[in-house]
Parts: C-alpha cells; structure tokens; sequence
C-alpha cells in the first residue's frame, strides 16, 4: 500500500523523478557533472568516478557550491521547470532581467528560450557577480555563475490620430500587457521633425545591452520605417544592430522588409510585420497577446 501511494505522488519526465508534494527533485540533475550538494549548510564534495584529488581540491574552494538537487533555484512559486534542465529568468521591469543557470546550463540554452542569437552572446549578455563572461556559447555553466540579459521592449508610437488612433488600434492595452509580461516598456510619441530618432533610440539601448524587442505602429515602406508625417524613424540598411532583437511586433505598410534588420530570427524569437499595405480595422489580430503568450520568452 505504501509503495502504491509512494508511486501515486511522483511525477516523471524524460530525465527525472519529481514529488510535487515536497518541491523537490528526487534524483540528481541528470547532466552528472562533478560538483557539490549542499547538506546541512555545509558543502558537500561530490565527485564522478575517476575524478582525481587536484580536480576534488580544485572544486572544493568554490564559494557556496553547487546543489545537484535544486529545483528551479528554490523557487517554485514563480517558475517552473518541466524537464528539471532550464535557466533560472527573473523578468521584473528592470531594463535588464537577472538569469542564473542550472549546472551545465550553456548561454546557446539561454538564446534559445528568449530569442536572441547564441553567436551575438557577447554583445548581449552583461556578468554580475565576479562571473566571468563565458568563453563560448556552448560552454557549460555552474548555478555560482550569474548573467544579466536584456528585457527593454521600445514603444514607439507614429501612428495617425493621436489618442484616437491609439485607441483604435489598443496601443495603452497592449503596452500594459507587454508591462505585465516583466518587460520593462519604454514608450516614446514620435515628435514631429525628429528624422531618425528611434533608429538613434534603438542603437542605444542595444549598446546597453538592455534591448530586448520593439513594438511599433506607424508607418513604413520597403526601405524605412517613417512617421505620419513622413520622417524617416529607421533606415533598415543601415541600422546594423550590435545583436538583433528577440522580438520585433512593428505594425506598418512593408514593415516585412525589416525583419532581419531588427530581429535574431533564431529558435525563440517571435517576429509580426507586414507585406504591402496595412489598414488597421477594428477587431483584428493587432494586440500583442496575440503573437506573444505568458511564458514565451521567460516572461510572466
């Protein structure tokens, strides 16, 4: 009998045993790697088979250590890890979002889950810490090791009819729920005569490496990105981005023709443009819940 109820309260992947009751992994992390399990406060050595006595004396004077059971750095409340192999992202509307890995974890795992480029990592990714920047996207990290990775989405709005237009097209709701996602929304009304300025706004925040996506109504042609009134706001030939962005919803006529301008176009990054012209009628699929959901991206 107790076997049976033992049984009844495991959940299992591909990889290893849950017990949902407890919070808590019942076997190992699964990438096997030699490192440390924290027991009683006290760290623990815990070694492969054929690990020599340099390679333990070496670990061992690793500040805090590794915990091989951890489930989703004790926190479970807020995040989730399905096959118990997955990065830790706190996305809270900071203009960059802490990450911390599972050991063994690699920042191409991290591109991958937020849509950015694992080739750009460099340009993209911020250490905290003491950690030192990784030597390449495939290697394989500790949970000592701590990253900070863009989360600024630029509102930028050129649209027609002012506060009319915005409500036709539910600008305010969707930069709330883009807000609500953990994304920290930084929204801008375009100014007459200001040639280039969100071309200029997105080269900063990308050098900052705070930028995460754009979410954009206006207008546009094969070749720019332009304002009601004609200003040129984005020349896609020449923006050249220091890493292309995760997500790009940039609502405008040809805006098609910008997409490898703004965005990675890797596995995890969402993309909605346009090819030819674009009429915004009422009740259609404009609102950002319909091309990013809660949870894609790492976000909320």
């Amino acid at each position: 009998m107790m076997i049976g109820l033992l049984f009844a309260t495991l959940a299992t992947n591909a990889f290893a045993y849950y017990m949902p009751g407890q919070g808590r992994w019942l076997s190992r992390d699964p990438i096997g790697e030699p490192g440390f399990a924290l027991v009683s406060g006290s760290v623990t050595p815990v070694t492969q088979a054929g690990a020599d006595d340099d390679a333990i004396s070496t670990e061992t004077e690793r500040v805090g250590g590794e915990n091989l059971y951890v489930f989703v750095g004790n926190d479970a409340i807020w995040y989730i890890d399905l096959l118990g192999l997955r990065w830790k992202v706190d996305r809270q509307g900071g203009g960059k979002a802490p990450a911390e890995p599972e050991a063994g974890d690699t920042v191409a795992d991290l591109a991958g889950l937020i849509g950015l480029n694992p080739a750009e990592y460099r340009n993209w990714l911020t250490p905290v810490s003491g950690t030192a920047m990784p030597t390449s996207a495939n290697q394989g990290l500790t949970t000592c090791d701590k990253f900070e990775i863009p989360n600024t989405v630029v509102a930028y709005w050129a649209g027609d009819l002012g506060g009319v237009g915005r409500w036709w097209v539910r600008w305010n709701s969707s930069v709330r729920y883009l807000g609500r996602r953990g994304f920290n929304v930084d929204e801008h009304r375009h100014q007459a005569e200001n040639n280039m300025a969100l071309q200029a706004l997105l080269v900063s925040k990308d050098a900052a490496k705070e930028l995460h996506g754009l979410y954009f109504w206006g207008h546009g042609n094969t070749q720019f990105l332009a304002s009601r009134r004609g200003d040129a706001l984005v020349e896609y030939a020449t923006l050249n981005l220091p890493y292309k962005m995760g997500l790009g919803l940039v609502f405008a006529c040809d805006s098609n023709s910008g997409q490898s301008a703004f965005v990675s176009g890797t596995s995890g990054s969402i993309w909605r443009g346009f090819t030819g012209v674009l009429v915004p009628w009422p009740f259609r699929h404009y609102h950002p819940r319909h091309y990013i959901q809660p949870g894609q991206q790492e976000t909320h």
